[in-house]
């Protein structure tokens, strides 16, 4: 949640500096906080994946999405975004889809009964 929080706060960041030169110390540092939650968000999503997959409470594929999606960042989402402009914008089309797929093994997934 953390690296999430930090991604949303580059986002507004990089409306602000969308008129900016490029690069500056701003826009540098703009990057390298991408590049921090990008990271926390990878470690974070691989960490609780690995924990949603021993739980054993979700089935099928459902069970690895998350740790899908945690591995992505650091197999396709980083190396991606170095890449051209156009294979970072796909790269980054297809990580939104797992998380599409992740709302929906969320939305199926079973509720755990609740006593009184």
């Amino acid at each position: 949640m953390v690296g999430l929080a930090v991604l949303t706060l580059c986002e507004v960041g990089s409306i602000a500096l969308a008129n900016s030169a490029y690069p500056t110390p701003r826009t540098d540092a703009l990057g390298a906080a991408y590049g921090i939650a990008s990271i926390l968000i990878g470690m974070g999503m691989t960490l609780t994946g690995v924990a949603v997959a021993r739980a054993r409470l979700w089935t099928g594929s459902a069970r690895y999405i998350v740790l899908i999606c945690g591995i992505a960042v650091f197999v396709i989402v980083i190396p991606g975004v170095f890449s051209t402009f156009l294979a970072g914008r796909l790269v980054l089309v297809a990580w939104m889809l797992m998380f599409a797929a992740l709302g929906l093994a969320l939305i199926r997934a079973p509720r755990p009964a609740t006593t009184r």
